[in-house]
Formats: C-alpha cells, sequence, structure tokens
C-alpha cells in the first residue's frame, strides 16, 4: 500500500517525459482513488504556492513547483 508523500518518477498522460509525482492523500478505501501531484520545473508563467529547491528531494535539481 502507498503511504503519503510517497513517490514515483511517471511520464504525465500523454506525454513521454518523466516527472516526479508525489502522493498526497490516503487511497479512498472504498474506491482506492488518491490525488497525486506532479512536480515540474518553475517558469513565469508558474502558480507558486508551493516552490521546491535543489535539495528538497533528489530529483529536484533547479526551482520547481506543485503542478
Amino acid at each position: 500500500m502507498a503511504n503519503l508523500g510517497d513517490s514515483w518518477m511517471l511520464p504525465k498522460p500523454g506525454q513521454e517525459t518523466e516527472h516526479l509525482w508525489v502522493l498526497i492523500t490516503r487511497p479512498d478505501p472504498t474506491t482506492r482513488e488518491a490525488i497525486m501531484v506532479n512536480v515540474t520545473t518553475q517558469r513565469p508563467h508558474s502558480d507558486t504556492t508551493t516552490v521546491l529547491n535543489r535539495g528538497d528531494h533528489p530529483f529536484i535539481q533547479r526551482p520547481s513547483v506543485v503542478l
């Protein structure tokens, strides 16, 4: 079973480039559905609610955001 904060390298739907995805909710006991977010490079138009920097995770090498 996956735990909160577990992460995987997966492509976004319809793309080949892998991104870091992080589990942010526990799976629903009935449907087993959960919410994951991906981490992507910060761009000028990015939502900066959650910014991650080098050292926050081994994958992150430059300013990144949760998408």
